[in-house]
């Protein structure tokens, strides 16, 4: 028996209350017990957030139904991140009261449209994601993805037989990717015949502008991957801690092509230079400590131009916490963070800082991996 709590924070009107009154029902009935309900929305006291934490502590998994009009903006300003979603020991399921084309990437972990709980293989999904089994989640759920395209596309991919999904998946995470990018992940693992149908899927999906980031789409219809351009943001007061990082992505030296504004020539016009190389950014590396926090230009302009252009599934920003400041709160936190959980790069807790760097290196290898 699982103990399962359902925070709603926000108020659930016509449709998706009847949904969400089902999906009690389906709890109850598959998990033996009812689950924890708590409606929160609108402003919130310090005791209510507190209650929230706690229930959420003692629970062995927790959903969030968010609504149409929030982002994780709103999320993180009720502190509800901390402490939370850290584990992924702890199932933590978002469900989004909007639409498909409208879903909006809370924190770092698994989101679905509350319509998608119609699908009874989603249904089976979601249950065995909430009761921890991850072998018959990947199942299930990749079997609902691949019938997903093999309708809208018009094409016949083949899932691969069940014990190979799960051994291709048995590291995977659904916290590690994106919504956006984990459905095309999981079904290019989790079929047999990708290949045969890949250039009609990935023109499908780029025109979409949801799962594939353009360049991405341009440099896997090449085959031999490009490399991927990664601008680094940070305050000049961090300098070192650039540079050593610059020094540990040498290792990726064949998969990616660094700037800041160290690589600058003489007679460049610093802000069109910063903004042109924003531009055609892939990757933007943002290491945030309390000195670049305070950075005028980092906060006004920067980081205002990139998150437009992730909004528009043209690049991808990766914070990169490198000492102890008040982030959670700001927007970039909606972004997954490395280190791993969002440990400083400075904290103690590592045996040493290279030890860090290696982890933050090793997270953006990842998500390379996943577009090549």
């Amino acid at each position: 028996m699982k103990a399962i709590s359902i925070f709603c924070l926000t108020q659930l009107n016509g449709q998706n209350f009847f949904d969400i009154d089902d999906f009690k029902r389906l709890l109850k009935n598959k998990l033996g017990s009812d689950p924890f309900i708590m409606s929160c929305y609108g402003d919130a006291d310090d005791e209510i957030i507190s209650l929230i934490k706690q229930q959420a502590i003692d629970s062995d998994a927790i959903v969030f139904v968010m609504g149409i009009q929030q982002t994780s903006k709103y999320y993180y300003s009720l502190g509800l991140g901390d402490g939370i979603l850290v584990r992924k020991s702890k199932p933590v399921l978002f469900l989004y009261t909007g639409k498909e084309n409208t879903i909006l990437n809370y924190c770092n972990r698994f989101v679905l449209c509350i319509g998608d709980l119609k699908d009874d293989l989603i249904k089976k999904a979601v249950i065995h994601y909430l009761k921890n089994d991850l072998e018959n989640f990947w199942i299930h759920y990749a079997k609902s993805i691949v019938s997903k395209f093999n309708k809208k596309f018009s094409i016949n991919l083949e899932i691969r037989e069940n014990l190979s999904i799960t051994n291709a998946l048995s590291n995977v995470h659904p916290s590690d990717y994106t919504p956006y990018h984990l459905e095309i992940f999981l079904t290019r693992l989790a079929t047999s015949n990708f290949d045969q149908f890949s250039d009609s899927f990935l023109k499908h999906q780029c025109s979409d502008s949801t799962l594939y980031y353009p360049d991405v789409y341009n440099t896997l219809k090449k085959g031999k991957p490009d490399p991927f351009r990664v601008f680094i943001s940070y305050s000049k007061k961090d300098i070192d801690h650039k540079e050593t990082l610059v020094d540990h992505l040498s290792g990726l030296r064949d998969s990616i092509v660094t700037w800041d504004d160290q690589n600058m020539l003489p007679g460049d016009e610093w802000d069109v230079k910063i903004k042109e190389e924003l531009g055609k950014a892939d990757i933007v590396i943002y290491l945030v400590t309390h000195n670049s926090m305070s950075t005028d230009y980092i906060q006004k302009i920067e980081l205002p131009f990139i998150h437009n252009r992730c909004n528009n599934r043209e690049c991808m920003l990766i914070p990169v916490i490198v000492d102890f400041c008040l982030w959670n709160d700001l927007e970039f936190a909606k972004f997954n963070a490395l280190p791993n959980k969002g440990m400083p790069v400075t904290s103690k807790d590592w045996t040493n800082p290279n030890e860090a760097w290696l982890d933050v290196v090793k997270g953006i290898k990842k998500i390379l991996t996943n577009f090549t």
